[in-house]
């Protein structure tokens, strides 16, 4: 049981940083974007990506890791690595939930520019989503490398004492 979630946290991850890369590459396509219908299609692309990949996948990592510290009965909350990787997960989260929510704005938004509305509906949900999104990269790089990493260091050193 262990074993499939953990392949259950990995997927998920795979999901939400997929959907990091769907929303970059389409947010940048649409970036110097002339035509309304242009933008309003791109930013209902990543809506998609974000209701499809980002919230699943983000639902399937916490789930699994809760279904993991569950399963050892809070044993691996000893290890300090993992605190701190749980406290970055939702940190994660939290940040998540703000692009999300910037998401849905800026699809608004960019229905309204389709039917002759103006520009001032981007300014702020457009700076939630760089800035957030930009702060959220770097925790997710430095939480991947929290769990990647550290088990393996651990896994060395224990095999060493035991030597």
């Amino acid at each position: 049981m262990y074993r499939s979630l953990k392949l259950m946290h990995v997927v998920g991850f795979a999901m939400f940083l997929g959907s990091i890369l769907a929303h970059i590459v389409t947010g940048r396509a649409q970036a110097g974007a002339a035509d309304p219908s242009f933008v309003l299609y791109a930013r209902e692309t990543i809506c998609l990506a974000t209701r499809t990949l980002t919230v699943p996948g983000l639902i399937l990592v916490i789930g699994s890791g809760l279904g993991m510290v569950w399963l050892t009965r809070g044993e691996l909350l000893r290890q300090r690595w993992l605190k701190l990787h749980i406290a970055l997960a939702a940190a994660i989260a939290a940040t998540t939930v703000a692009i999300v929510v910037a998401v849905a704005n800026l699809t608004f938004a960019a229905r309204a520019l389709s039917r002759g509305g103006g520009l001032e509906a981007f300014v702020v949900p457009e700076a939630v989503e760089r800035y957030a999104g930009a702060v959220n990269i770097l925790m997710i790089l430095l939480v991947a490398g929290i769990g990647l990493l550290r088990p393996r260091l651990q896994a060395r050193r224990v095999a060493r004492v035991a030597e």
